[in-house]
């Protein structure tokens, strides 16, 4: 059996949240496979593969996830917290794959808001987050794809978790760490606000101080980050001076 599919069902075999478990060995996308089951199983799962054909990224990007390279999962949990909190989840898991991935690698590790992972400028990690309704409360389904080993199309801004570490990547170790990780960050999410860890979330961040370009479904503009408050909301000054609050966007540095 592949060390990927093999540590994934080891982990769900531990899992205080995930005990059921999707794996294929291809699909289309983790993401999509998710939202199809997502009314046939009641509690919170994973779907997971070796490798997606049409992997899904934000603003309905391609996530390129070659075979046998990387971790290709979707999260679903249904927690049972207000709207106006679920934005907080992203910063959250944003954390845990960061310590995740601070356990492998002795590199200088940076978030850029909301959702992607960087080492030395180069994305190591990307996630997508989804609320989906259902009833008095909404479903998360999260999708998150990790470079673990190099592919042959690997270029441009983009590298793998090998590419960094002193000694060959654990797979198994990953993968399980990374599990624990989402758990321990999620149960964290469920009973704490932002602000619990906000300080620590800053420490990694990659945007604040800087001038970036900001791209949502109704404008684009020029700014500089300066600020992530108690909410997790991104605070930017844009070129006229005003104070903005951004929710959710596209950010290039």
């Amino acid at each position: 059996m592949n060390i990927i599919k093999q540590s994934v069902l080891q982990s769900a075999e531990n899992s205080k949240y995930f005990k059921y478990i999707i794996f294929e060995d291809v699909v289309t996308s983790t993401q999509t496979i998710a939202k199809e089951k997502l009314f046939e199983i009641e509690n919170s799962f994973v779907v997971s593969s070796l490798h997606q054909t049409q992997g899904v990224g934000r603003f309905k990007r391609e996530f390129e996830s070659p075979d046998n390279c990387g971790f290709y999962s979707t999260f679903v949990v249904r927690p049972n917290v207000k709207r106006d909190k679920l934005m907080q989840f992203n910063l959250f898991i944003a954390l845990a794959i960061t310590k995740t991935i601070e356990r492998f690698i002795n590199r200088p590790i940076g978030i850029k808001w909301p959702n992607d992972i960087y080492v030395e400028g180069k994305k190591l990690c990307g996630f997508l987050t989804e609320m989906i309704p259902d009833g008095q409360f909404d479903t998360i389904v999260c999708g998150i794809g990790v470079n673990i080993f190099n592919s042959p199309s690997e270029v441009g801004k983009k590298a793998a978790l090998e590419t960094f570490a002193d000694e060959e990547i654990d797979v198994g170790a990953f993968v399980k760490t990374l599990f624990q990780n989402i758990e321990k960050y999620y149960d964290l999410f469920l009973k704490n606000d932002f602000s619990m860890i906000r300080d620590t979330y800053v420490s990694y961040s990659t945007v604040l101080g800087k001038e970036i370009i900001i791209t949502t479904p109704s404008e684009q503009y020029e700014a500089t980050a300066i600020d992530i408050d108690d909410f997790g909301i991104l605070k930017v000054i844009d070129r006229d001076g005003q104070i903005k609050s951004v929710l959710s966007a596209d950010i290039e540095e």
